[in-house]
């Protein structure tokens, strides 16, 4: 507590952590359309201080201090234009980095506990909170599977089934798209998906496809994974252009 300050004054001051590291935050944000949120904020809160920072051609970033790891953060990303504010962003601190991963700032997903959201080239954007699944399969190779159906039906819109660590656990980080693999086969770090063709991931896309698949969250059940994706796919020797993210719960 320096008091009432007129003059220059310097003063030493002694931190008294014994865990005192410095630490970005990064994120991404979009609005219903997919479209980078060009005028907007975060509100951040650790430790109960709060930071509030633009958004910027749709990218977060701060840098902060990190005096306990694994410190538990909880964030809202802020269309000024709309006035939506999206749900709230649990996430762990951790150094050097740690990526929030990216979301929705979209009035239909107010309120609403988890969701897929996606576009395929230029096609309206799919926005589902509904029949969604976030899952550990038990199959011959052990993988986690997420994805969106239509209500009584075997009809997928959209799924996704990630490679397991030996501890049968998800990874932070990036996926690699393998078109060659399937359940028995697919290691971990790898992915295979598939988008609006009937049967869970029975036809997966052709070689040269360029996928950007990255896991922001991973939980245990009851918790949340996050994920985001990006890139190009081919379906019958055609090209196709898919964005989106996930925020759905684990539910084994």
């Amino acid at each position: 507590n320096l008091g009432m300050v007129n003059t220059n004054l310097s003063k030493n001051i002694v931190m008294t952590s014994d865990f005192i590291t410095e630490v970005n935050i990064k994120g991404s944000f979009y609005d219903c359309d997919l479209l980078t949120i060009q005028n907007g904020y975060v509100l951040l809160e650790k430790n109960g201080v709060k930071y509030v920072d633009y958004i910027i051609d749709g990218e977060y970033t701060i840098n902060t201090i990190l005096c306990e790891e694994n410190t538990e953060t909880i964030a809202y990303g802020i269309d000024i234009d709309t006035g939506v504010e999206s749900n709230e962003i649990v996430f762990k601190l951790v150094a050097p980095t740690t990526n929030m991963g990216t979301f929705t700032i979209c009035s239909e997903l107010q309120g609403v506990a988890e969701y897929t959201v996606f576009q395929v080239d230029n096609d309206p954007v799919q926005v589902f909170s509904t029949d969604t699944y976030c899952l550990h399969g038990n199959l011959p190779s052990s993988v986690f599977i997420a994805g969106r159906t239509e209500s009584g039906t075997s009809f997928n819109n959209i799924g996704f089934a990630f490679g397991a660590n030996a501890l049968d656990e998800l990874n932070l980080g990036f996926y690699n798209y393998n078109h060659n693999a399937d359940f028995s086969t697919l290691l971990e770090g790898q992915v295979v998906f598939q988008v609006n063709n009937s049967g869970m991931l029975s036809t997966v896309p052709e070689p040269g496809s360029n996928m950007i698949i990255e896991v922001t969250k991973t939980g245990a059940v009851g918790e949340y994974i996050d994920f985001n994706f990006s890139g190009t796919f081919i379906y019958g020797g055609i090209e196709y252009s898919l964005l989106g993210n996930a925020h759905l719960i684990r539910t084994n």
